[in-house]
């Protein structure tokens, strides 16, 4: 049996186009001769769905799109071989007790439903809610392909107490019960977040079940940026031993195929996403989230970023050339009186390098005007922060005043040192639609 672990990048409440990314991942996997095609999590509606899993038109949307790709593993050809298709979404409890919705997998094949497999294991910390919403599975039951008995589970279910990295502890071990029903590999679809370091602790994860329950596991997850979530992918295929033996690229859609034979996974083709140093994971990162903002919430067709001729302003600049192309982010300088000749002349060099327009717009009127209309009021006192903070708040001005004309979207540049310790200009330097660097420490920059 030959086996794809694909990696999607869906847009929460995109049903429709989610659906048809979906349906031609199917299609591509036919023309391949894959068996089985594995998705992550929720991608049929994109995850977080959060609220909207509260409004009853969305649920029946998600249900009447999960009926159409179903019905789109049926054989194209009268004679021909279906690929079966494992995908996360979103359906009813029919059982009356409980919370109305479940997290859950469908196993479609021949234009039919083959099994549902609920998530058990919901979690409810960090940026995770599930617990509001979905109600858990209660019971064990295995899939079954061409015999083949699979154990399916939904991302949390395989992140227990057992392992390297404990979020949450439960009482129950997803894996272990289906090993004990009799699986012959372990399946798992996954929305799991990116943070910097997850990506060995959940390969060092999923080694740990491979090789306690003896199984091979395939590993499917998102991949794109939903909001301030940034899922990396980073999806993978590995032998009961614990051995990768495939992984997708990170930060993009891809897949990996590996064939069944004798109980195990065997390469198609050598396939091993590319080792990035802890640098250019976050910048790959940071490119991600930004593009996905702007692309799927369609706010913009272009980015302003206010530079300094700091490093924080230069690395927003060179993130949002490379996310949207240079021809679609605009810089502005604004020099006052107390500003540094390189603060204008590096600002112009790094706009050049990356090649981007650049305005330079001095404040100094504007800040001379303002001390103007508050001298009565501020005569007698010293010179102090609310007098610097006008300079902040005068650029804040000019560059939400070109946002709001022309439409683009001002980027945050402040990092998480700064915004930890207050080190930053209310309706100044914290002006912006998204913060790029809000995740990223002064010593990561």
């Amino acid at each position: 049996m030959r086996i794809r672990v694909e990696q999607l990048n869906p847009i929460v409440g995109d049903l429709s186009g989610n659906r048809d990314k979906i349906i031609a991942s199917l299609r591509k996997a036919e023309k391949d001769g894959i068996r089985l095609l594995i998705l992550p999590e929720l991608v049929s509606c994109g995850y977080a769905p959060m609220d909207l899993l509260e409004r009853q038109a969305f649920l029946d949307a998600v249900y009447a799109s999960n009926k159409e790709i179903v019905h789109s593993t049926a054989p194209q050809q009268p004679a021909g071989t279906s690929t079966a298709l494992l995908f996360g979404t979103v359906t009813p409890n029919t059982e009356g007790n409980g919370r109305k919705i479940f997290n859950s997998a469908i196993l479609a094949d021949s234009g039919k439903i083959v099994s549902v497999t609920h998530k058990t294991l919901l979690p409810t910390y960090d940026i995770f809610d599930e617990f509001r919403y979905f109600e858990p599975n209660r019971s064990f039951n295995l899939s079954r392909l061409d015999g083949l008995a699979i154990g399916i589970t939904i991302c949390e279910d395989i992140w227990n107490h057992q392992n390297e990295i404990v979020y949450h502890t439960y009482d129950v071990s997803p894996t272990r019960e289906l090993k004990l029903l009799g699986a012959q590999i372990l399946v798992n679809v996954s929305a799991s977040p990116f943070s910097k370091q997850k990506y060995e602790l959940r390969e060092n994860m999923l080694r740990n079940h491979a090789r306690r329950e003896d199984i091979p596991v395939f590993y499917a997850n998102q991949t794109g940026a939903n909001t301030e979530v940034i899922f990396d992918g980073d999806s993978m295929i590995m032998n009961a031993a614990g051995v990768v033996i495939g992984r997708t690229a990170s930060f993009t859609e891809d897949f990996v195929d590996a064939d069944l034979i004798d109980g195990q996974p065997v390469a198609v083709a050598r396939k091993e996403g590319r080792a990035m140093p802890l640098e250019e994971k976050l910048f790959r990162a940071l490119v991600l989230g930004v593009r996905d903002y702007v692309t799927k919430t369609r706010i913009s067709d272009k980015v302003l970023i206010g530079l300094s001729g700091g490093i924080d302003s230069a690395l927003t600049a060179a993130i949002a050339a490379e996310a949207l192309g240079p021809q679609n982010v605009i810089g502005v300088t604004m020099p006052s009186e107390f500003s540094s000749e390189g603060s204008v002349s590096d600002s112009l060099k790094l706009a050049g390098n990356l090649g981007m327009k650049v305005h330079e717009m001095p404040i100094r009127s504007i800040y001379d005007t303002i001390n103007t209309v508050l001298e009565p009021v501020f005569s007698g006192t010293e010179f102090g922060v609310a007098e610097e903070n006008i300079q902040s708040r005068a650029r804040g001005i000019l560059l939400m005043a070109m946002s709001n004309k022309f439409g683009h979207m001002l980027l945050n540049t402040g990092n998480k040192s700064e915004m930890a310790v207050g080190y930053c200009t209310l309706y100044g330097d914290m002006a912006g639609g998204l913060s790029v660097l809000s995740d990223i420490y002064k010593t990561e920059v």
